[in-house]
């Protein structure tokens, strides 16, 4: 899948990260850094946000609301010196870089690493514990400085049966914007995040950029409650549905076709990734074969991976977003051989199944 960034959401997500480590991280205040003083009134905060798609430019966010500027300089400049804690979180981040202006004149810079035990660095010599309170600051600054999104594009999947072929459509730039902005308005749900299951009949929204960018992601599931969307869970109201399955209609949605296959493969020698098949009738055929194999016994529901030889993942996709993923599995103990679905569903493979991998195998490119 085209995983195009993410923008505000990837932001606050892997400062998120950076929040659960806090509970092993002091609180003390420490020193400014050497020759910067706690009495400077900065009036812009720049902040560098790097791209987590590579090959992409960083961004750039300016803050000049100077009230929040100054707090938060406060805040950084004043925070404990960096202690490594006993364990590390295993989250990722993304390297923050901050620069603290007067009337255009630099006062200090420093960059914030959001991962498992990030840190704010001043310089080699001068690391900082980051507290819960700056964490949340430059959350909100990031925030209150990112522009609003203008959607181009919107790609809707709809799975209606986690056995059968879903529901695909494209959406201009007009219907996509109205379902975006239709989207912030729903009320928040109070339920877990577990509510938004990812598994049975659901709806899964890609909003795509001109350039490129996918700034939002989400599920809705059966249930009508969303994965995160700013750090929160939505619930869809009727009206917010109607608008959703109206737009799908008038942009002609119709039975999901992939139109490309990435693969990945291993085995006792072998481990590849990256393959991808664009030959369409090629693809038509594998996706209907897949979707038609019969359900597993139940004996081999219970097999695991060292029962085969050979392992697949096969991700079929169309507009950059997944339709449909599974895992095979060939080769090795008797009647160990199966197809498992994302819902968990064991289906048993045919031969027909296993010479059309072979043959995308084949003639697979290298992404």
């Amino acid at each position: 899948m085209k995983r195009g960034q993410r923008s505000l959401f990837i932001s606050l997500l892997c400062l998120l990260a950076g929040l659960i480590a806090l509970s092993a991280c002091g609180s003390r205040a420490g020193a400014p850094p050497q020759g910067i003083s706690a009495n400077a009134h900065p009036d812009t905060l720049t902040i560098t946000i790097p791209s987590p798609v590579p090959q992409r430019p960083v961004k750039t966010q300016i803050l000049t609301k100077a009230d929040q500027v100054q707090q938060l300089y406060r805040v950084t400049t004043t925070l404990p010196p960096y202690q490594q804690p006993q364990a590390c979180p295993a989250v990722g981040g993304v390297l923050y870089e901050l620069t603290f202006l007067d009337r255009g004149k630099k006062i200090v810079s420093a960059t914030y690493d959001s991962s498992g035990c990030g840190a704010v660095t001043f310089n080699q010599h001068d690391q900082r514990t980051p507290t819960q309170e700056f964490v949340v600051l430059l959350g909100q600054a990031i925030k209150d400085t990112t522009p609003p999104v203008q959607t181009d594009q919107l790609i809707v999947i709809h799975t209606v049966n986690p056995s059968q072929p879903p529901i695909h459509a494209k959406i201009g730039v007009a219907g996509a914007q109205r379902i975006y902005d239709a989207l912030l308005k729903l009320p928040t749900n109070a339920s877990p995040p577990e509510c938004a299951d990812t598994t049975g009949p659901r709806y899964e929204l890609s909003f795509h950029q001109a350039n490129g960018d996918v700034p939002l992601v989400i599920m809705i599931a059966a249930s009508g409650c969303t994965s995160f969307v700013e750090e929160k869970i939505l619930t869809t109201t009727p009206a917010f549905r109607q608008l959703l399955e109206q737009q799908m209609a008038e942009a002609g949605a119709a039975t999901a076709r992939p139109d490309s296959l990435s693969m990945a493969l291993s085995d006792a020698s072998t481990a590849k990734k990256g393959l991808m098949v664009y030959q369409q009738d090629l693809l038509d055929r594998l996706y209907r074969t897949t979707y038609a194999l019969p359900s597993a016994q139940e004996q081999i529901k219970h097999c695991t991976t060292q029962d085969t030889q050979k392992h697949y993942y096969l991700f079929f996709e169309q507009d950059g977003v997944d339709v449909l993923s599974v895992e095979a599995y060939q080769g090795g103990k008797a009647r160990c051989e199966r197809v498992t679905f994302l819902d968990g569903s064991v289906r048993q493979p045919d031969q027909e199944f296993w010479t059309l991998v072979q043959q995308a195998q084949a003639i697979a490119t290298s992404a």
